[in-house]
């Protein structure tokens, strides 16, 4: 049996957050979680569902932040000798959504520790998947090797909230945890999912949402920079919702350094978190939502024609 390092692992899924309220935690057991299912290979392993209240996502969606904790008590992958050594933890835990309320799965972050020797090598991995909406991603970390600490992130592909109901419903959420070690000779390698940094071993970040919350719905209107501060571009939203799975459509106006000022419209597609952006001129190319920033693909500067990332 594989004996870790470390004695107790936590696994933290938590909010995708936003604002911080200061907010003491409160226990929501009983009435988030439907039911947890965790192989056997996950080990011995514990767990309490948290609320931490409201806040505001990246996106301008007024949210409800909770977190699920799960405590594990034996995670990793470890060999000594000649061969290969893999640990798989499968999790499915459905959670309860009440009436009027929307839900999505955001990102995901697991960490831990590993050493490994120079006859050795690894490769850790976390996937997981909302099932009601195909959401889905994965990060895998190959390769290996001497020792340190790892954190992986993984963004969902789809951010899209559930569908709205006037009755209770329940969504279901997996994620896979792989840790795999081998080696060539007798050196010692081992991978143990553990906590560095944060409060857990694992964050995986959801929202709820109100149904008809629209009145201080905002989505991603603002002022945006680029990196260097010296292009600018103002959204305002004219309709739509993705709160409500309605399609978002902004008016923009740019400004490319003390050069070019162009406007336009630019339509999200929420399903995708992708955009259709049209100018005034009639020309039309496309973006995308990546790591909080607004992807503008293939637009023409004085330096040549490149992506243009866009900051809050």
């Amino acid at each position: 049996m594989y004996q870790p390092k470390h004695i107790l692992t936590t696994l933290f899924f938590s909010i995708l957050a936003i604002e911080a309220n200061g907010q003491q935690p409160k226990d929501v057991t009983a009435e988030n979680i439907a039911r947890a299912f965790f192989s056997e290979s996950c080990g011995t392993v514990d767990y309490q569902a948290l609320s931490y209240g409201m806040g505001r996502a990246d996106d301008g969606i007024k949210v409800m932040q909770d977190s699920l904790e799960i405590s594990f008590f034996e995670l990793g992958a470890f060999i000594d000798r000649q061969g290969i050594n893999t640990a798989d933890c499968y999790m499915e835990i459905k959670v309860n959504v009440p009436a009027n309320k929307r839900f999505r799965a955001v990102s995901a972050t697991s960490e831990g520790t590993y050493s490994i020797g120079k006859q050795s090598a690894g490769r850790i991995s976390i996937d997981y998947t909302l099932e009601e909406t195909k959401a889905k991603g994965i990060c895998r970390k190959e390769g290996l090797q001497d020792a340190d600490d790892f954190q992986l992130t993984v963004k969902m592909d789809n951010q899209s909230f559930t569908q709205c109901y006037d009755y209770p419903t329940t969504v279901t959420l997996t994620t896979v945890l792989t840790a795999s070690v081998w080696s060539k000779g007798n050196d010692l390698a081992e991978i143990v999912y553990d906590q560095n940094e944060s409060n857990g071993n694992i964050k995986w970040d959801w929202n709820w949402a109100m149904c008809n919350d629209e009145s201080s719905y905002t989505g991603l209107a603002g002022s945006w920079r680029t990196s260097n501060q010296r292009s600018k571009l103002n959204l305002q939203l004219q309709s739509g919702n993705c709160n409500l799975g309605q399609d978002e459509r902004y008016s923009y106006q740019t400004a490319y350094g003390l050069g070019t000022k162009r406007q336009g419209i630019m339509v999200r597609d929420c399903s995708k978190n992708g955009f259709t952006i049209t100018s005034s001129q009639g020309k039309v190319n496309y973006g995308y939502l990546q790591d909080n920033a607004l992807v503008w693909k293939k637009i023409p500067l004085k330096i040549g024609i490149t992506d243009v990332k866009w900051y809050k």
